[in-house]
Order: structure tokens, then sequence, then C-alpha cells
């Protein structure tokens, strides 16, 4: 059974849990959550829904701006200044 948007938010108290699981789903559900409300982002209608909740998989939330700065701080301090360098031709990683 489905039920359209327009009913689902029609009581502004309803409790509303949205699941999606994978990389595919990843730019819909950033869209959705990151990006005005807009007709083409139908779930963006829920951005008002106090009780609404996404349950997502690393998957589905991997463009989440959030999600991308929770994964870039996890990157050691010593990181960087190697992957500059060897963008920068100036290590020999063949040996």
């Amino acid at each position: 059974m489905t039920i359209g948007l327009r009913t689902i938010t029609y009581n502004p108290n309803a409790k509303i849990i949205i699941m999606a699981a994978g990389e595919g789903k990843a730019s819909v559900i950033r869209a959705a959550i990151e990006e005005p409300e807009h007709a083409l982002r139908p779930a963006s209608v829920l951005h008002h829904m106090p009780n609404a909740r996404f349950y997502l998989t690393h998957g589905a939330a991997m463009k989440l701006t959030a999600r991308k700065q929770e994964q870039a701080d996890r990157i050691s301090p010593e990181t960087l200044p190697w992957a500059l360098n060897y963008l920068a031709g100036n290590l020999d990683i063949s040996t």
C-alpha cells in the first residue's frame, strides 16, 4: 500500500520514517535533506515535519555534507602533506 506525501503531511504531528539503503539513493537523499523544498524533490516536503526521521545506510548517506565532513575528519594529519607531495610529483613510490 502506498500513501501520497500530501496525505502523510496532512497531520503535522505524524511520525514519518524514511528508510534508504545503498549508494544508488545517495543523490536523492542528499537533495531531499539538504536542498530547499521543491516539487522536483518530493521528500523535501518533510523539512517542516518535526517528527520526520531518515534511517540510512552508510551508502545512502555518503553524499550528505555532514557525512563527508565526518569522513574527512578521520584522515590523519600526516596524510594530507604526503598526498600533496605525491600529487605534485615530489615522491618516488616506485621503490
